[in-house]
């Protein structure tokens, strides 16, 4: 066990190495260790915005990686990058789990109806995440249409959405109390 975390170890300060001496040889050593299976090299990379190495990286997802998914997945969310949304449904339809995770979170700051309709289905279908941030965000609404949903999932048995409604009406009976 010991020899394998210190073999680890060593490959992670070679890479952190070639990342100080950041010439064009060492770019290059970077880069064969990323496609000879050396993730460390590869997170590293797509963190630097390796143009090549991304390119790499998303044609393995596409190929169905789950671990050059979850990669994709973290530098769609990180950039904000506008087409996050359909290539993550790519990897949600996938199966990736982490993938329908970060998408039904960036549905929830989008805030839109279009958004708030996708995590109404994602929740009808079983997501409890999705279900978790519909209620939140119909709180953030707070508009009366909204309320009317929340109190028709509370009176549906979604004990989430009961207790933030009741948070909510309390509220607004007593400004003063409003976090």
């Amino acid at each position: 066990m010991q020899i394998r975390e210190s073999a680890e170890a060593a490959a992670e300060r070679l890479v952190e190495l070639l990342v100080d001496r950041g010439d064009g040889e060492a770019m290059a050593e970077l880069r064969a260790l990323a496609r000879h299976g050396d993730e460390y090299a590869t997170e590293v990379l797509v963190a630097m915005s390796d143009p090549e190495t991304a390119q790499t990286v998303r044609a393995r997802a596409h190929r169905g990686d789950r671990y050059a998914q979850d990669l994709v997945v973290e530098w769609l969310i990180d950039a904000g990058d506008p087409e996050a949304v359909p290539e993550l449904r790519t990897y949600v339809e996938a199966g990736n789990g982490y993938a329908e995770e970060q998408l039904v979170r960036l549905l929830f700051h989008q805030g839109d109806e279009q958004a708030a309709t996708e995590l109404r289905a994602r929740a009808d279908a079983g997501n409890s995440y999705a279900a978790i941030l519909l209620v939140r965000l119909l709180i953030e609404r707070g508009d009366h249409q909204s309320v009317a949903e929340l109190q028709a999932l509370a009176d549906a048995g979604d004990r989430y959405a009961s207790t933030r409604l009741v948070e909510l009406l309390a509220a607004e009976e007593d400004p003063g109390a409003r976090s």
